[in-house]
């Protein structure tokens, strides 16, 4: 009867054996798993990255670009000097009544 309970608990404890075994198994696939798609993961995100990096990267180059032909307009600018302004209006627009007569008139010699 001693040799009957020792066989019942020799074959309980192989059972549980087995059975963290096949679980052992299990959570080791799992694992696997997840680090292979967290590796893909992290692959696609400094894919991105990198992307994103020559995306700034081109804009930066732009940006300084068009800081260059800004600075040098404006250093044309002030080579040339401030264009001049008309103090009144009133006497800019008789200037261009009386550049429209006379292109008027020529037309009109002309024919």
């Amino acid at each position: 009867a001693l040799h009957v309970k020792i066989g019942r608990v020799e074959a309980a404890l192989w059972r549980f054996d087995q059975g963290q075994r096949g679980q052992a198994d299990n959570l080791s696939k799992i694992l696997q798993e997840t680090e292979q798609r967290w590796e893909q993961d992290i692959k696609l995100i400094k894919r991105e990255l990198h992307q994103t990096i020559l995306a700034h990267n081109h804009s930066a180059d732009l940006m300084a670009d068009q800081k260059s032909v800004i600075d040098r307009i404006r250093a044309e600018i002030d080579d040339q000097g401030m264009p001049l302004r008309l103090a009144n209006e009133a006497l800019l627009h008789q200037q261009f009544e009386r550049l429209l007569r006379t292109l008027e008139e020529g037309q009109m010699q002309e024919h």
